[in-house]
């Protein structure tokens, strides 16, 4: 499985575990590796109502970067957020 298409799998995981216990997950399950490092993917939350999910990628390093800033070239995270405005992602 592509880093893409695992992080995209987990966060929608994430996303379900809050629409069923209306939180999101302290950690994620260890079942979906990072194909670049066959370690668990990065998974933290921010905030009340929002977390990231991320590969390590190519060099190992990547550490989910920062919200509100993009994700920098060649690295895959997948950001959810929920304010009183709605989903940003």
């Amino acid at each position: 499985m592509a880093a893409q298409e695992a992080v995209v799998e987990a966060g929608a995981d994430a996303i379900g575990h809050w629409t069923k216990e209306n939180g999101f997950p302290a950690s994620l399950p260890e079942t979906v590796a990072d194909p670049f490092t066959d370690k668990p993917l990065g998974y933290r939350r921010e905030g009340a109502t929002g977390f990231v999910v991320y590969s390590a990628g190519s060099d190992g390093k990547f550490e989910g970067g920062t919200a509100g800033e993009k994700t920098p070239p060649g690295q895959t995270a997948f950001r959810y957020l929920v304010t009183n405005q709605g989903v940003v992602q």
